[in-house]
Formats: C-alpha cells, sequence, structure tokens
C-alpha cells in the first residue's frame, strides 16, 4: 500500500531590517507586523513580535520570525479575486527598543 503524502503545513516568516543608529548597543526589540487591506485600509490583522538580538552602534540586522499563524484570520469580501500576496499592504512598527545598559526607547 502506498501512503498518500500529507500537505505540507504553511509556515510565514515576517522579518524586518534594523539599523542602530544610537550610540548604545540593542538588546531587544519589540515590533509589530501590521497588515491593512489593500483596498480599504482597514487593519486586518497585527502580529507582535520580540526578537533579542544584540546589534551595535551603526549596525544593521535583519529579524526574522517564523511562525503558522496567517496574516489575518479576516478577508475581505472585495480582495478575494485578487492574489493573495497583493490583498495586503504590510507595515512594520517598532514599538520599543531594549539598550544592552537597561535603558530604552518607546514608541510614542
Amino acid at each position: 500500500a502506498q501512503r498518500k503524502k500529507a500537505p505540507a503545513r504553511y509556515i510565514f516568516e515576517y522579518k524586518v531590517s534594523i539599523k542602530n543608529e544610537s550610540k548604545k548597543t540593542i538588546k531587544t526589540v519589540d515590533w509589530d507586523y501590521v497588515f491593512q487591506d489593500a483596498t480599504s485600509g482597514d487593519v486586518m490583522g497585527v502580529h507582535e513580535f520580540t526578537s533579542e538580538q544584540r546589534i551595535g552602534p551603526g549596525k544593521t540586522r535583519d529579524l526574522k520570525i517564523q511562525i503558522r499563524k496567517p496574516p489575518a484570520q479576516i478577508v475581505s469580501v472585495t480582495s478575494l479575486e485578487k492574489d493573495e500576496r497583493n490583498r495586503f499592504k504590510e507595515q512594520v512598527i517598532v514599538r520599543r527598543i531594549e539598550f544592552a545598559d537597561g535603558s530604552y526607547w518607546q514608541h510614542p
């Protein structure tokens, strides 16, 4: 008997490139990945991430997170006919940066 292959699991990768323009070393970055409906502008989903990544002054690092949760749980009827990737406008908002010395910057 031949065994059928199970369908592959979807994995979604979220990525942002952070450049440290301060004179302090970054220890942790809290960032949100926001999805808006491309047609209406309505927020369709938000993923909140915390990345522990040391980033020295003047250095740039890519922060990546892989999860199974899709971009949004709600789908706009007007976007059903569109290419899946083009349904959303994507935006990253850096919420908080903690520095190695214990100080931090917070999004207003």
